[in-house]
């Protein structure tokens, strides 16, 4: 019963045109030759479709990008190099001239309530400094306040753009997975990128993002008084953010490892099985020597699939990283050149705004880092069957 399946498995395949006729040479095909082929067979539209929607990869071709990987084509040298440092730099000065207007402003209105203080510490008349300071800082206020909703929408955005790739993403590349390595890995895997998904949607959307943005209006408001009342609810609600994310970032990179090592093995076992159960078959020496080049061709389309993957995904959250990192520098440098000269409750309000900007970059790295090693460790552990094979 064993051999008659195995025969029908080798009829389908050279139907299908994956194992070559006997009067072909099975020498003469590569992974390479084989993988153009095979690559034809999957769907890349909705991933195409998302891609899109997101600002900066209108224009990408995850198919194209596929191709240029499977060549070995990842376009790196040292002029691509200079020219990438030369755009972050055009970047980095382009931030800088955005949010200079917002910071001169700034600056001008911490010079003018220092100013305004020293004027009025020889004054007969008590509270008017500290009246104006309530008024030079409610107009601070609203700078700071249109700032941190610029760093809110921007980090926000690059998070959603993140999760639909990621969602476009994980069909086509689990589709990969089971090609080369096996329905068992397949669907384990599927369910560990999914679940790591959910996790980090779920607690940024309905835990990390409203702590923020309660940090950010208890530290704007524990300024207008003489004391600090929340400064240490505050650190707490920073801490927990923090501890939140890394745990995510644990409990879903330690699943995917502690999955990745077990569900292909089993897959590696009826792939051997397989591979010697064609050499049984008389003639079943080509057909086995084909059966490995297709694995090593479904092999090579899921890496450079996962490749691809990691590619898109670095490209799509590289420039908001960039201008929040761009933003939260310039607030502290704001907050080094005022220290000597303003009021140290203005200084504490900017601390707010960098502090919040440096959360929300936290959120962007964390959910980068947790894709980016999911496939990473699912590139790595599902390659057994071709080195079984």
């Amino acid at each position: 019963m064993k051999l008659i399946l195995i025969s029908i498995g080798i009829l389908l395949m050279q139907m299908t045109g994956w194992i070559p006729p006997e009067d072909q040479n099975p020498e003469d095909l590569t992974p390479e030759e084989i993988a153009d082929e095979m690559i034809r067979e999957y769907d890349f539209s909705e991933l195409n479709r998302q891609l899109q929607s997101v600002s900066g990869l209108e224009t990408m071709n995850f198919e194209d990008l596929t191709e240029l990987l499977l060549q070995g084509d990842i376009g790196i040298n040292s002029g691509n190099i200079k020219g990438i440092g030369q755009l972050l730099y055009r970047w980095f000065l382009s931030e800088l001239d955005a949010n200079r207007f917002v910071m001169v402003k700034l600056f001008a209105l911490a010079v003018f309530m220092a100013v305004f203080t020293n004027l009025n510490s020889a004054s007969s008349q008590a509270g008017v400094s500290e009246n104006g300071f309530y008024v030079t800082y409610l107009v601070m206020s609203v700078l700071l306040l249109a700032a941190y909703q610029t760093m809110y929408d921007l980090a926000y955005t690059a998070f959603e753009d993140l999760l639909k790739i990621m969602s476009a993403l994980v069909p086509v590349y689990i589709t990969a997975v089971g090609y080369s390595s096996g329905i068992t890995s397949a669907t384990v895997m599927e369910d560990s990128l999914i679940l790591g998904m959910t996790l980090i949607s779920e607690a940024v959307r309905r835990w990390i993002m409203p702590v923020i943005h309660l940090y950010f209006a208890l530290g704007m408001m524990d300024q207008l008084m003489k004391r600090d009342f929340f400064s240490r609810l505050s650190d707490l609600l920073s801490v927990s953010v923090s501890w939140i994310l890394k745990s995510i970032l644990a409990l879903t990179v330690g699943l995917n490892t502690i999955k990745s090592m077990l569900a292909p093995a089993v897959d590696s076992v009826t792939a051997a099985a397989f591979q010697r159960g064609l050499q049984i078959i008389p003639g079943g020496d080509t057909a086995a020597m084909m059966s490995g080049v297709v694995i090593g061709s479904s092999v090579l389309i899921k890496n450079a699939i996962g490749a691809g993957g990691m590619c898109v995904l670095v490209m799509a959250v590289s420039t908001p990283v960039l201008k929040l990192t761009v933003i939260v520098f310039m607030y502290k440098m704001l907050e080094a050149m005022l220290q000597p000269v303003a009021d140290v409750r203005m200084i504490k309000g900017l601390q707010v705004v960098d502090r919040s900007g440096q959360m929300l970059l936290s959120v962007l790295l964390a959910e980068i880092v947790l894709f980016l090693l999911s496939i990473a460790v699912i590139a790595g552990h599902t390659n057994m069957n071709y080195y079984v094979g």
